[in-house]
């Protein structure tokens, strides 16, 4: 199995605070990664980082062995729900689904309509009208229906109840388990909904270490 993500020799600063150091650190294809670090280690960084949302200051990065600065439909591979964007914008759940839809190849839309329902989400609503708990749910949705080679979740548990983090936790790995991806989410710490990772890694004074 080959590599899905390599990072090499990373370091990104901002201002005068390194927040990565001269990281290097490999992702499997089809394989679940979970990063875990206290809240400012560089987790959020480092997902911006590998969707080419940010630049290094030093530094590779490959994907499927493509530099997505320089060959950006690589990142067509790639799934990364962020909340933020979609805050900035003025739109209903329906659009979103539509776009999201119409740029994933692969966008699994019985799934997406079986979710909304299921959570009773109204497709003319605003997301920014959403509670926070039904924009984490969103964003959930988004990434699993992508089905993308490599899916990026940002503490994709934060806001939402037990129940509907255990529901979406299995629903991740039940998905994984029928068409296996490379899966890398970010949390502060390991609890009951996020174990179904297959490798850790720990963001640690700005570096990354990886736990087999």
């Amino acid at each position: 199995m080959g590599n899905a993500i390599e990072l090499l020799n990373l370091t990104k600063e901002y201002r005068d605070m390194k927040v990565l150091d001269n990281t290097s650190i490999v992702f499997e294809e089809k394989k679940i990664y979970g990063v875990f670090g206290r809240y400012g280690a560089g987790k959020t960084t480092l997902l911006n980082l590998i969707s080419a949302k940010a630049h290094p200051n030093l530094g590779e990065i490959n994907i499927f062995g493509e530099n997505p600065y320089k060959f950006s439909k690589v990142l067509d591979n790639m799934c990364f729900s962020r909340r933020d964007v979609l805050l900035s914008n003025n739109i209903t759940l329906k659009r979103i689904i539509n776009e999201n839809s119409k740029f994933y190849p692969n966008w699994n839309k019985d799934l997406a309509n079986h979710l909304i329902e299921y959570l009773k989400l109204d497709y003319r609503n605003k997301y920014k009208d959403f509670s926070p708990w039904n924009q984490s749910a969103i964003n959930l949705i988004l990434s699993i229906c992508s089905n993308s080679p490599i899916t990026l979740y940002d503490e994709p548990f934060t806001n939402l109840t037990d129940s509907t983090s255990s529901f979406f936790s299995d629903l991740i790995l039940k998905d994984y388990n029928e068409n296996p991806k490379t899966i890398i989410f970010t949390e502060q710490a390991i609890n009951e909904y996020n174990r179904i990772f297959q490798h850790a890694v720990i963001l640690e004074n700005s570096k990354a270490l990886l736990i087999k």
